[in-house]
C-alpha cells in the first residue's frame, strides 16, 4: 500500500473543491467495494498535469480502505468535474460538452455495449462510469482508474506508434459500428450529437489553423514507416480539398 511520499500530484496548484471529500465516496464504495468497512484514509490529488486538459478538472482519489477480513485495501478513482465559471468553465458549459457526456454515460453507453453482447460480443467501449451526479450547478463523474490496469497517457507532443494507432482506430470502429446499428434500430440521436466541441461556428477559425498544420501532418506520415507512404500524403490533400 503506498504511502503519503509515493502518491504522485502533478499538479499542486490545483484546487480541489472542497466537496470532494472523504464521506462522498462512501455511497460509491457501497456499490463498488460492498466488504470495505470504513475509508482509513483519503487523498486527492491531480490526475494530470497543467496543459493536459482544458475542458474540466480530473483528479485522482487515493484511498485505504479496512475491509471487513481485516486486511486493507488501496483503492484509485478519477474524478472528472466543471471548471469553476470564472476559469473558462462558463464557455465550455455553453457548448454542452458535459451535457453530452452525460447522456452517453448514463444512456448510450450502456445502451452500446448491451448490443455487442447480445451478439455474442463482451466488449467495453470507455471506462466504466461508477457515478454521474449533477449538483451545484455542475455535472460531475467518478470513472474507474485505467491506471491500476496499468494503461497510461501517452505524451501528447509525441503521439502514439503505429501499434496503439491500429488499436486506437480498431476501438473507434467498434464505437461508430454499434452507433449505426443503434440509429438503424432506434432512429437519430438528438440535434445536439450534430456538433461537438468546434462548431460551425469557429469552422473559419478552425479551417485557418488547420492549414499551418497540414505540411507538418504530412512530415509525420512519412516517418510512420508505411509501405507505399508517398501514396497516403498525396491523397491526404486529394481529402483535403473535398473536405
Amino acid at each position: 500500500m503506498p504511502d503519503n511520499n509515493s502518491i504522485v500530484n502533478p499538479n499542486k496548484s490545483l484546487e480541489i473543491p472542497k466537496w470532494i471529500n472523504q464521506e462522498y465516496f462512501e455511497a460509491v464504495l457501497q456499490e463498488d467495494e460492498p466488504n470495505c468497512v470504513k475509508i482509513v484514509k483519503f487523498t486527492p490529488v491531480a490526475a494530470i498535469p497543467p496543459g493536459e486538459n482544458f475542458t474540466s478538472v480530473m483528479l485522482r482519489i487515493h484511498l485505504d480502505l479496512a475491509m471487513n477480513d481485516g486486511s486493507t485495501k488501496h483503492k484509485t478513482y478519477v474524478v472528472k468535474t466543471m471548471l469553476p465559471e470564472d476559469r473558462g468553465g462558463k464557455q465550455v458549459k455553453e457548448v454542452g460538452i458535459f451535457d453530452k457526456e452525460l447522456q452517453m454515460y448514463q444512456k448510450y453507453l450502456p445502451q452500446f455495449e448491451a448490443i455487442y453482447k447480445d451478439a455474442g460480443e463482451e466488449i467495453q467501449l470507455a471506462p466504466k462510469c461508477l457515478q454521474t451526479e449533477e449538483r451545484d450547478d455542475g455535472i460531475h463523474f467518478i470513472f474507474e482508474d485505467l491506471g491500476e490496469l496499468q494503461f497510461q497517457n501517452v505524451d501528447r507532443i509525441k503521439g502514439l506508434d503505429m501499434e496503439h494507432m491500429k488499436t486506437l482506430l480498431y476501438k473507434l470502429a467498434e464505437f461508430h459500428a454499434v452507433a449505426a446499428v443503434y440509429v438503424e434500430r432506434n432512429g437519430p440521436f438528438p440535434k445536439e450529437f450534430d456538433e461537438g466541441f468546434m462548431t460551425r461556428k469557429y469552422h473559419e477559425m478552425q479551417d485557418s489553423a488547420f492549414k499551418l498544420k497540414r505540411e507538418s501532418f504530412v512530415k509525420s506520415m512519412a516517418a510512420w514507416g508505411m509501405e507505399n507512404s508517398e501514396l497516403y500524403t498525396k491523397s491526404f490533400f486529394i481529402y483535403l480539398a473535398h473536405c
